[in-house]
This record gives C-alpha cells, sequence and structure tokens, in this order.
C-alpha cells in the first residue's frame, strides 16, 4: 500500500481489546484503554438523544457502570463515542463477512482502522517493512476529504488484508444467526452486528436469513 504495507497488529485478548486497539491507533501519549472507557461514558451522557436507552439497551447510568468494568466488550457505542470525541473515522472491518462498518463517514478527515474476528479486535497500521516494530507504524490514514483515491486505496488494501484472513479462517462463528438489512442488504452477524451496523448507519430493519 503506497509506500509501505498493510499489517495486522495484535492486541491481547483481555476484554478490553477494541479499546487497546483504539488507544494504539490514536496515539496519543498516556491514553490508556481505561481512559476510553471513561471517555465513552462521557460521550453517552453529553449526547442522550443518540445514545438513548433503545440505543444502549439499558439504562444510560446502568450502561455506564457496565463498559467501565474491564471484564465487558466494547463495540458499535464505544466507536461511535470515540470517533465523536477524537473527531476520528473510525472503520470496523468483520474478517468473516468483510463488512465494513464506518463511525464518523464523511465527518473527519482522518480514519482508523480495526478488524473483527467475532470475539476480537485487533488493528491495522502502515509499515514501511513487514518485519518493523510497530513503533514505526502509521495508524491514522487521510480521508476522502483530502483525497477520494487515497481513501478509495486505503479501504481496497485494508479488505484485501482482511480477505486473507478470511481464507486463513482467522475468525470466529459463535452460533449467530445471520441478519439482513432491510435498509441496505447487507449482512451482519447476530445481535452484536446488527447493533454496530445500526449505530453506524441508523438503519434498524433486519431479518433473519
Amino acid at each position: 500500500f503506497k509506500d509501505g504495507y498493510l499489517v495486522r497488529r495484535t492486541v491481547p485478548s483481555d476484554n478490553s481489546c477494541l479499546f487497546t486497539s483504539l488507544s494504539m491507533c490514536l496515539g496519543y501519549p498516556g491514553l490508556t484503554p481505561r481512559m476510553l472507557r471513561q471517555v465513552v461514558c462521557e460521550c453517552i451522557r453529553e449526547d442522550p438523544e443518540r445514545f438513548n436507552e433503545a440505543v444502549l439497551g439499558m439504562a444510560v447510568d446502568q450502561y455506564c457502570a457496565w463498559i467501565q468494568q474491564p471484564d465487558n466488550w466494547g463495540g458499535g457505542i464505544e466507536m461511535a463515542a470515540i470517533s465523536a470525541r477524537y473527531h476520528v473515522e473510525v472503520c470496523s472491518i468483520d474478517i468473516k463477512t468483510l463488512r465494513i462498518d464506518r463511525f464518523g463517514e464523511g465527518k473527519y478527515a482522518r480514519r482508523v482502522v480495526v478488524l473483527y474476528s467475532g470475539s476480537h479486535y485487533d488493528y491495522i497500521a502502515q509499515a514501511a517493512n513487514i518485519a518493523d516494530p510497530r513503533d514505526f507504524d502509521q495508524t491514522e490514514f487521510e480521508t476522502g476529504f483530502t483525497s477520494k483515491d487515497d481513501d478509495d486505496a486505503l479501504l481496497a488494501a485494508a479488505l484485501i488484508l482482511a480477505g486473507k484472513l478470511n481464507r486463513g479462517h482467522r475468525f470466529v462463528s459463535v452460533g449467530q444467526p445471520e441478519l439482513k438489512c432491510g435498509a441496505c442488504g447487507i449482512l451482519v452477524r447476530g445481535e452484536q452486528g446488527a447493533k454496530q451496523h445500526a449505530v453506524a448507519t441508523q438503519h434498524t430493519n433486519f431479518a433473519q436469513v
């Protein structure tokens, strides 16, 4: 990709993998997964219309207490909140379906990309050489605000990487039914996939296939 390679950077499987991946992508000194959990709670409380009880699946106070527990996963709600707070588009690529959910699409000039296996998040970085350590990674990319060609090239290259992982069966099937979005026809996996797609697109009509 351009002057280097897109690579998958793995993070620990400790239920904070999304927050770890995003903290690595954003690159702010001292930013920790725990701090990102707190940021999510702040964003939820600041925008009760967007993050209402129907979206959260529980009362706001209950959800904020729940997501601050280190054993609980993050997903679409958290990516939407972090996107808004840091003014960055967050793209999540499902390795099994190769679906891209784009949080903050069309709003920001910067983008980060994470990979979802069905039970775990890692992140995508650009390295000058495949063997280079992650200390030299580029983890933020320009969006179509600056160059539509670069925008398309990045997402195409990220999908090629995800496709290789797909063919290597680097995803987990956990018995979740496939659901089809009635608005755009895209396939998602289970309730979590439907919720993530709904938060990213405001599409709310799903049917099992």
